[in-house]
């Protein structure tokens, strides 16, 4: 890593469930920035129900990270207050059973494709992660806004939505807001 003709990448990602974990809603947020300047800071929602964990939504924050990573050159360094999700990401960590199994999967899939040697992934505390956290407590918020029947109507297959406010906004008038 740090080759002085390449850029340097610094990501954040957080990732919730809510109001209960699992089974609650989950959501994740994002920050990136690209030689100190923010080129995205973006939320998603993951799903409701039965599937969704704190865990699923933390992978679902760490591949929107490393999809905004291909989109750069240079090195890559990932900041996240999830111990188990940064400790699986270096391998330093077993992968067990659970739900947040198949986003391991494919997070570990776009680290290949990106370039294992390009990112360095690193546990910060929560305090640190304030950035990211917010994102993805306002995904949380915002989606809250729309009646549970009507989310559980909806297709509970764990799909990652990347959506920034205005999708937030598509999303709640798909189910009913």
């Amino acid at each position: 890593m740090n080759n002085p003709r390449t850029h340097q990448i610094r990501a954040w990602f957080d990732g919730a469930c809510e109001p209960k974990n699992p089974g609650g809603h989950a959501a994740w947020g994002t920050v990136v920035e690209v030689d100190g300047a923010v080129v995205l800071e973006k939320l998603g929602y993951v799903g409701y129900g039965p599937g969704m964990t704190s865990n699923v939504a933390e992978y679902c924050g760490c591949i929107a990270v490393l999809e905004q990573i291909a989109e750069h050159k240079g090195d890559a360094i990932v900041f996240s207050d999830s111990q188990m999700v940064i400790n699986q990401m270096r391998g330093d960590w077993k992968v067990k059973k659970g739900a947040y199994v198949p986003y391991f999967k494919q997070a570990k899939t776009l680290l290949e494709t990106v370039g294992a040697d390009r990112v360095e992934f690193q546990w910060i505390p929560r305090d640190q992660n304030r950035r990211a956290d917010t994102l993805s407590r306002k995904a949380l918020t915002e989606i809250e806004l729309a009646p549970c029947r009507k989310l559980q109507e909806r297709d509970e297959s764990a799909e990652i939505v990347n959506a920034d406010s205005e999708g937030i906004a598509q999303l709640g008038a798909e189910v009913g807001l």
